[in-house]
């Protein structure tokens, strides 16, 4: 399972230190024909987060410094981004290089989120949280401090900057919504709904049905975002039919030759977390909600079944 543990329980930051002098400019440069200038920023290299996520804590000295966070994504995957451990508001922009690698700069803004800098409802300051199914490439993902929030930035407090990659999701809920980019409004850009504290996606593995061939185990994850699993119980059904696993179990798992006949050869799976446990923190003590996902699948067992009339 990808990214379903805290934070705090695993990962011993690594604090970078921003100082520059010059003032920059918005991160969010403009979009249009043509490729968009690299933002000005300190840049901080990740590599190729995978599961396990990467991490690192930085601590801002300068409001009108940017933060870039640069990452590549080696096959196709869902990213969890998160910009958290906040004290002053922070937004975050995911930019995706495509076809402007020669020309150093980004073929588009993909990705504009803030949470207008909620206050005590997950952390000190609502962290900024998206899954996204990637291509592979190269990306920028920017945290960009916003005095809108009302909270002065204090240079000795810094933040979290993750990514992690889980296989790309079949489903989320709730579902992303539509919002016009910021810089060209009259192109739409998913995100995370603003009211989503918590977002379930679903993956099956292999991702493509021509791979899921007999004696192949297909594995079904469900993930959260943010990674609180432990205050979820997880309740599984496939065809409809409910199977009897830990309330724990994130992650079902099953051969190709273990599934049983399905019409036209489609499967479906669904997975219900059900918020169980409240959020530890006292003084933002909540009760997570509960959201399910479905999707369905083929093999390519039952895609040849079919064909041939079976």
């Amino acid at each position: 399972m990808r990214y379903n543990h805290r934070f705090s329980a695993r990962i011993t930051p690594l604090v970078i230190v921003v100082v520059l002098a010059a003032a920059v400019v918005s991160p969010v440069g403009a979009q249009g024909l043509g490729c968009i200038p690299d933002p000005d920023q300190q840049r901080i290299e990740l590599g190729a987060p995978g599961a396990d996520g990467t991490t690192q804590h930085v601590a801002l000295s300068d409001p009108s410094v940017a933060v870039g966070v640069h990452f590549t994504v080696t096959q196709a995957d869902a990213a969890l981004l998160y910009i958290g451990d906040q004290w002053y508001d922070l937004s975050l922009y995911l930019y995706i290089r495509g076809s402007c690698k020669a020309q150093g700069g980004w073929e588009k803004l993909i990705r504009a989120w803030s949470v207008r800098a909620e206050q005590r409802v997950i952390q000190f300051m609502r962290p900024n949280e998206q899954i996204v199914n990637l291509q592979p490439g190269e990306y920028l993902m920017v945290a960009q401090y916003d005095p809108a929030g009302n909270e002065p930035l204090d240079p000795d407090k810094g933040f979290t900057a993750r990514v992690a990659t889980a296989l790309p999701y079949c489903s989320l809920d709730p579902t992303d919504v539509l919002q016009p980019n910021p810089v060209a409004p009259s192109i739409m850009v998913p995100r995370r709904p603003d009211d989503a504290l918590y977002q379930l996606g679903l993956s099956i593995d292999p991702p493509n049905e021509p791979d899921r061939v007999p004696f192949t185990l297909m594995s079904f994850n469900a993930f959260v975002s943010p990674p609180y699993t432990d205050l979820f119980d997880f309740s599984w059904t496939f065809d409809g039919k409910p199977l009897q696993l830990d309330p724990s179990s994130f992650l079902y798992q099953v051969p190709v030759e273990g599934l049983p006949p399905a019409p036209g050869g489609q499967h479906t799976i669904q997975v219900t977390a059900t918020g169980a446990r409240y959020y530890p923190d006292p003084a933002l003590t909540h009760l997570p909600p509960t959201l399910s996902v479905t999707c369905t699948f083929k093999t390519a067992a039952s895609h040849a079944s079919t064909r041939q009339g079976l």
